[in-house]
């Protein structure tokens, strides 16, 4: 299974063919994100009310929650709330 998963992980990079994809089925709090060809590991729930990050979506180098608009910048990992903004 797990031979499987990164079979399709290293297509998806290299084709491009998504964005972001949950991975680690023992670990399913964390999405691993492909975006620009970069790799960033974040946790699945947004901080601000836990909306699902895999729903989010995409401006420039960031990610926005898709229920409040939290931001996740994908180099640094870093976010700001809402309220930050």
């Amino acid at each position: 299974m797990i031979s499987t998963i990164l079979k399709r992980l290293q297509f998806a990079i290299r084709y491009q063919t998504f964005k972001k994809i949950i991975v680690k089925p023992d670990d399913p709090d964390k999405i691993l994100i492909c975006h620009k060809g970069a790799l960033t590991i974040l946790k699945r729930r947004c901080p601000h009310q836990g909306a699902p990050l895999e729903t989010g979506y995409f401006k420039g180098n960031t990610l926005l929650c898709p229920w409040h608009g939290c931001k996740f910048a994908l180099k640094t990992c870093t976010s700001k709330s809402p309220l930050q903004m």
